[in-house]
């Protein structure tokens, strides 16, 4: 009878184990891919920066600036955390990371700047005007200017 007992507390033991296993995997992949409801909206990709450069050797990382009439913010990404260096994917990182909101499909919107006839979302590497499909190079500064370009933008 005690051996009996034994087994019948080592199969539930170790069916309960696996099965709070499987659940927690589940609910710590949902804690991680979405959003807390209690966080704040950014919105503003202008608003907010990440600072410094990543430890990530000399090639890992790259650098995006948002530029918004007169606000400007700036942020480094070490590529090790990238999966999509498209320009398109960059963002919706960004997007998810700082919480604002990003559309690809025409009108563009990042954030609370939608293209509209007036202003239009437009990205540079340099000098070279850059598309949502487009890599990002290693060590690039990618920069995303909202407005009608009345104003010079600093690299």
């Amino acid at each position: 009878m005690p051996t009996f007992l034994l087994l019948v507390i080592m199969f539930l033991v170790a069916f309960v184990s696996k099965e709070l296993r499987g659940n927690m995997s589940d609910e710590i992949d949902r804690m991680i891919e979405q959003p807390s409801s209690y966080r704040y909206m950014v919105n503003d990709p202008c608003k907010n920066a990440i600072v410094g450069d990543p430890d990530a050797g000399d090639d890992g990382y790259i650098k995006v600036k948002f530029v918004c009439g007169d606000n400007e913010s700036i942020r480094s990404l070490d590529l090790r955390a990238v999966d999509d260096r498209s320009v398109e994917g960059v963002i919706r990182l960004l997007g998810r990371v700082e919480n604002f909101e990003f559309e690809s499909e025409p009108p563009i919107k990042i954030g609370i700047y939608v293209d509209s006839s007036t202003d239009s979302w437009r990205c540079y590497i340099g000098e070279t005007v850059v598309h949502l499909e487009d890599e990002i190079p290693a060590k690039a500064t990618l920069r995303c200017v909202y407005g009608n370009g009345s104003r010079r933008v600093s690299s």
